[in-house]
């Protein structure tokens, strides 16, 4: 099998899985049974790859420790996957996620300020305390280094491996000092991970907000230590965008990404919340850390609307695959607890419901995927300057490109 093996031809289809019961707190309280049941929802679904989390502190609870019982139960989580015929893509040095960022205690007590937007949980405590840097403190360099070597070592042979995922939108927990930090640092995890694994494919979750500034996170620098490219894009979150509703959105950050990075590019994270069934769309208040934030939840309707329209275009401007944000809306018993008691919003990001009934997009999903359609060959846009330039005037650059793209019709 070569890097290779399973991309490019078959456009994936697939989702971002934490369990409707447990969301973060999964590896705390796991449960094969529940893992079982959901993994084979996912499989009926029609649906081919799940991208999962490695809670930073649930499987590092030490610099140069990794926790057995985790390891363990990851282990248990591709068992089940490879039965059910899913191929697996698990995230490293997860970190930032849903609103919060995770961080494990001995990570704690740097000089640098995680991003004030999102909450800082250390321990299942919110903690306003410094981080370590991600991207050059000694110690949390050997910390990534001695997690990829016991993780990759346990995994690399497992039939359901698809590809290694690098971070999740590091750039929410710290950003880089200068793009060149940024790319010695993730040139320097993924050559560790080829030397233990050269048979699968290396990527790393980036967002949109690293299209839109210059978060030294760069597609062109990460092309060099990756395999293909990664995005996540939420019209919800593009204030340049036209509407929470925007199907123009991610297709467009897909074929940006690619044009800066050289690389195809999975669209890794794409979605919305809805409201309940039968309700109208609606605005709300959602505060995340010390930030209020006006934010749309849609009706389902909506929802399989926006899903139909957002997977056509991924497949028409070339992209690898396409995974949802996300499995499941969460248990109530979950609201009451980080990072859903104030992120209203990712209470309903669902595919499926929490009651484990299928949603309208959920069933848009099912339906493409089991199309099976074949990877079409990939379009640049015509940036009119090199990668490197884009990054001169990031916003300006993007949201001009934006207003082409929807007037034009470039799709």
């Amino acid at each position: 099998m070569t890097r290779w093996d399973g991309l490019g031809k078959t456009f994936l289809v697939g989702v971002n899985y934490w369990p409707r019961r447990k969301a973060m707190y999964w590896w705390k309280g796991f449960q094969r049974s529940e893992v079982e049941e959901e993994f084979q929802q996912i499989r009926d679904l029609n649906l081919s790859l799940v991208r999962i989390f490695l809670l930073w502190e649930d499987f590092q609870p030490a610099p140069q420790e990794m926790d057995p019982h985790s390891l363990g139960n990851l282990k248990e989580v591709l068992e089940i996957a490879a039965q059910l015929g899913l191929r697996v893509m698990p995230t490293l040095f997860t970190g930032h996620m849903s609103g919060a960022n995770w961080i494990p205690s001995w990570a704690l007590g740097g000089e640098r300020t995680s991003d004030s937007r999102f909450p800082v949980i250390s321990a299942g405590e919110i903690v306003k305390v410094g981080i370590r840097d991600i991207f050059e403190d000694e110690l949390m360099l050997e910390a990534e280094l001695f997690q990829i070597r016991s993780v990759v070592s346990a995994l690399k042979g497992h039939g359901a491996l698809f590809a290694w995922d690098l971070a999740n939108e590091m750039d929410n927990l710290l950003v880089p000092r200068s793009a060149e930090v940024g790319r010695r640092w993730a040139n320097l995890l993924s050559e560790e991970i080829r030397k233990i694994d050269p048979a699968h494919p290396i990527t790393c979750g980036l967002h949109s907000e690293v299209l839109e500034e210059d978060k030294h996170l760069r597609p062109q620098d990460m092309a060099q230590a990756s395999d293909f490219l990664s995005m996540h894009g939420y019209a919800l979150y593009a204030r340049w965008g036209n509407g929470p509703l925007d199907p123009h959105v991610a297709p467009f950050l897909s074929a940006l990404t690619q044009s800066l990075g050289g690389l195809p590019v999975m669209f890794q994270e794409f979605g919305l919340s809805t409201t309940r069934p039968g309700e109208r769309g609606m605005e709300l208040d959602v505060k995340v850390g010390e930030h209020l934030w006006r934010r749309y939840l849609a009706s389902e309707e909506e929802g399989a609307s926006y899903y139909s329209a957002v997977l056509k275009g991924l497949y028409e401007v070339g992209s690898l695959g396409a995974l949802a944000w996300c499995y499941s809306d969460y248990d109530d018993s979950l609201w009451g607890r980080p990072p859903l008691d104030r992120a209203v919003h990712e209470r309903t990001f669902g595919i499926t419901r929490n009651d484990g009934s299928v949603k309208p997009m959920g069933r848009v999903i099912s339906q493409f995927a089991d199309q099976r359609r074949k990877v079409k060959t990939g379009s640049s846009l015509p940036l009119g300057f090199s990668a490197n330039e884009y990054y001169r005037s990031p916003n300006e650059n993007l949201v001009s490109l934006f207003r082409h793209w929807t007037r034009e019709g470039w799709i």
